[in-house]
């Protein structure tokens, strides 16, 4: 008889919990410093495989060294 009343115990216990939901917050805000830019190099030489070169150009993403990097939420 103590028995069934403790897995009936747990089992109510169990269902309250997945009952209830969980609640965040409506907002997040996000704070930092970024320090990053865009690097275009024009005629850019490239050796190919034969050993011919020739230019282009291209782009690139740099990461900036002017402000340590810092965020927080």
């Amino acid at each position: 008889m103590a028995d069934t009343f403790v897995k009936h115990s747990a089992l109510a216990l169990a269902a309250c919990g997945l009952a209830m939901s969980a609640h965040a917050q409506s907002s997040v805000t996000l704070y930092g410093t970024v320090d990053a830019g865009i690097v275009y190099t024009n005629n850019q030489q490239t050796t190919l495989t034969d050993g011919s070169t020739q230019g282009h150009a291209n782009y690139q993403v740099a990461g900036g060294n002017l402000v340590p990097r810092r965020a927080g939420v």
